[in-house]
């Protein structure tokens, strides 16, 4: 099989493999620029696509890997496997410290095939619909030390990174991260730290890593869809 970046003349067949590969199709709701934001891999087989992965490169000097879709004629012929060792190759060839992917627990199969290519689970995340009271709450350090949600890629960012796009607020005992809202595709907020209560409403997506849910008791009803997530990643 040949791996090659993806162009815009191939935008009809990476939007049709997201429609029928079984999986949420965002990708083909996003349109051609999909293509043009990061590097897009795709596997083909005499002229045809058969699959195609995603590559966006972090600010924390990491690769994040997105949208790996295999047209369902082309299964079970290694293609996933080797779309995402290509992606791995290409961040050690940019000189990245690590690469990582965001997979459903739902998804046992990604799961091991993201395993038999060397990567390993570093965080579980819940997502819940509904979004915190945080009016009253206070504005506060970034947090530097814990992988951070931004537009659904995982990160360790800095003070200056994170400045014009996140806030982090304080309400209680309790830390969290929110997009600012010009940022924003749609509401969501991550809980980072802290102890207590948090009562979900209303529109928006709350997301928080499953170890710390033995201080914190989240009141609310599980994303619909995408309850739980395994964070895994590989070191380069």
């Amino acid at each position: 099989m040949n791996i090659r970046t993806a162009t815009l003349s191939d935008w009809y067949h990476i939007s049709n493999i997201s429609k029928i590969s079984g999986y949420i199709d965002y990708i083909s709701k996003i349109g051609p620029s999909y293509i043009n934001d990061g590097t897009v891999i795709v596997g083909e087989e005499t002229g045809t696509i058969t699959g195609f992965l995603k590559i966006e490169e972090l600010i924390d000097n990491t690769s994040w890997l997105g949208g790996l879709r295999v047209h369902p004629d082309f299964r079970r012929k290694g293609i996933a496997m080797q779309l995402t060792r290509e992606a791995v190759n290409m961040g050690k060839v940019r000189g990245h410290t690590a690469t990582r992917i965001l997979i459903s627990t739902d998804n046992v199969a990604s799961i091991e095939l993201s395993k038999k290519s060397g990567f390993k689970i570093i965080s579980e995340q819940l997502f819940f619909s509904g979004f915190p009271d945080v009016k009253n709450g206070k504005y506060v350090s970034p947090v530097n030390d814990k992988l951070i949600n931004y537009g659904w890629k995982y990160g360790y960012w800095t003070f200056e990174e994170f400045g014009p796009k996140v806030d982090f607020i304080q309400e209680g005992n309790i830390i969290y991260s929110l997009m600012k809202e010009e940022e924003q595709q749609s509401s969501y907020v991550q809980i980072i730290s802290g102890e207590g209560e948090i009562e979900l409403d209303g529109e928006g997506i709350t997301s928080i890593d499953k170890r710390l849910t033995g201080n914190i008791k989240i009141k609310g009803n599980p994303m619909e869809g995408f309850t739980s997530a395994y964070i895994l990643e590989i070191k380069l």
